[in-house]
């Protein structure tokens, strides 16, 4: 696996979101700035209910943000 276009499908698949990230997602998501990489993708909410949960679309790196109570009507963040 050498091409980024590689890594982001098995990056997906192991989220178990299939190959495909884009089209009309009806998952709740969070949309997110990843500073680390100067690029924008989004993370889902886990199965629990509990988080929302990623990685950047080009590092990888992991980010997970829990849910609390009151929440915030933000759907759109920046990962520093």
């Amino acid at each position: 696996m050498s091409s980024r276009s590689e890594k982001r499908r098995a990056a997906w698949a192991a989220l178990g979101r299939g190959g495909d990230a884009g089209g009309s997602s009806r998952a709740p998501f969070l949309g997110i700035h990843f500073t680390c990489c100067g690029i924008y993708g989004r993370i889902y909410r886990t199965r629990d209910r509990r988080a929302y949960e990623g990685r950047c679309p080009r590092c990888l790196a992991r980010l997970r943000v829990p849910i609390g109570d009151g929440g915030v009507a933000q759907r759109f963040f920046r990962a520093i």
